[in-house]
C-alpha cells in the first residue's frame, strides 16, 4: 500500500481539511508538494450530496488502496445504511 507509505506525517506532510470541498488534503512544505485523496469523512460527505440530489451513484480513486476493514466502502455502506 503505497499511499500511507508516500503522503505521511513521517515523510512531511501536514494533514488538513478543506471545508469547501468537504475533503481532506496534505502538503508538504518543503518541496511545495500538495495532495488530495478521500478519506471516511469525505466519502460519507459525497454519499449525502448524492442522496439529497438524488444522484446515480459515487467514486472514489483507487479502491484497491482502501482498507480491507473500516475503510471507504465500509463508509459508503454506513452513509447509505447498508451492510
Amino acid at each position: 500500500d503505497q499511499f500511507p507509505k508516500r503522503i505521511s506525517e513521517a515523510v512531511g506532510f501536514t494533514f488538513h481539511w478543506d471545508e469547501t470541498a468537504q475533503a481532506p488534503y496534505a502538503y508538504r512544505a518543503s518541496d511545495s508538494t500538495y495532495a488530495t485523496f478521500d478519506d471516511r469523512r469525505s466519502v460519507a460527505a459525497k454519499v449525502r450530496y448524492v442522496k439529497e440530489k438524488r444522484l446515480g451513484g459515487i467514486m472514489f480513486w483507487q479502491l484497491g488502496h482502501d482498507l480491507p476493514k473500516d475503510g471507504l466502502v465500509a463508509a459508503i455502506r454506513r452513509e447509505l445504511g447498508t451492510r
